[in-house]
């Protein structure tokens, strides 16, 4: 930027000299991080500016997919992968910087996309009286973890975790009969997803009575 200021010499008496002086400061360039990766589907990359300026970022490069996108967190420039619509493979992209005087371009930078595999539910199956079954699969092999979700699950249907398999329990003691509607959920680490609605006809087994 420019200083403009003037200089006048007095020797008490008489003024000498008075003159405008303008001095060009340089400005100093934003200076990019490493694409550091914070969570499965997003990156970040901090900026830095010497002077201080408020930064503007974007992403730059042929053929950007709309799958792949930018935000500003102050001095930091996030990169967000949309899991629905990307697609696996290299995409390569720059990073432009704005101080308000300069615009600078990143070096190139790269992500490898990969996708994370959903898990897959089976179907409901009885295994007992009071118990039924749902294997899950997921192709990355990740661990999972399940829930019962649903509006008014009724307290005695609980669910346990077994393997992959989620069993549902009917504790009889408690239980109403007629039909309990409800979803499971699978979370890997990545994704929570919902199953289809699964419907159980509870049946209760009237005990013997004795005369």
């Amino acid at each position: 930027g420019e200083i403009k200021f003037q200089v006048s010499a007095n020797d008490g008496t008489d003024l000498v000299l008075s003159c405008l002086l303008t001095i060009n400061i340089p400005n100093n360039l934003p200076i990019f991080g490493n694409l550091q990766q914070l969570n499965f589907y997003e990156y970040y990359i901090d900026v830095t500016d010497q002077d201080g300026d408020e930064l503007e970022f974007d992403l730059v490069g042929e053929n950007i997919p709309t799958w792949l996108t930018g935000s500003k967190n102050d001095n930091r420039f996030l990169i967000t992968i949309d899991p629905i619509n990307a697609v696996k493979g290299e995409i390569k992209f720059q990073v432009s910087a704005n101080d308000g005087t300069d615009l600078v371009l990143s070096n190139l930078f790269t992500i490898n996309v990969i996708l994370n595999n959903l898990p897959i539910f089976g179907n409901l199956v009885q295994i007992g009286i009071n118990q039924y079954s749902i294997n899950v699969t997921d192709e990355d092999g990740d661990k999972l973890d399940f829930a019962l979700a649903g509006e008014n699950i009724p307290t005695w249907l609980t669910g346990s975790k077994e393997g992959n398999n989620f069993l549902i329990t009917i504790n009889p003691v408690n239980a109403v009969e007629g039909e309990v509607q409800f979803q499971v959920s699978a979370n890997d680490g990545i994704d929570l997803v919902l199953s289809n609605l699964f419907t159980i006809n509870v049946i209760l087994n009237n005990l013997p009575i004795f005369g």
